[in-house]
């Protein structure tokens, strides 16, 4: 899926997924070694759902980051 398609699915920017890959936060499933497109596959949306829910909750890019391995009821507990 391209990048913008995949952006409209929850509704983030070009830019925010372009940051997300910058910083290692979300990484295109695929980059194409030519055109330097990226791709992202429809099962990477949870995660991109959980890393917009954390950023509007205010935590750092390095606070997401370390929260994308831990559980729900874990991250409950640290909000």
């Amino acid at each position: 899926m391209k990048i913008g398609d995949f952006a409209k699915v929850p509704q983030v920017s070009v830019r925010m997924l372009r940051c997300c890959d910058k910083v290692r936060l979300l990484k295109p499933e695929l980059v194409d070694l030519y055109t330097k497109h990226r791709s992202y596959a429809i099962n990477q949306v949870p995660t991109l759902r959980k890393i917009v829910m954390l950023r509007n909750l205010d935590f750092s890019v390095f606070e997401a980051k370390k929260s994308l391995n831990t559980g729900i009821k874990q991250l409950v507990s640290i909000i």
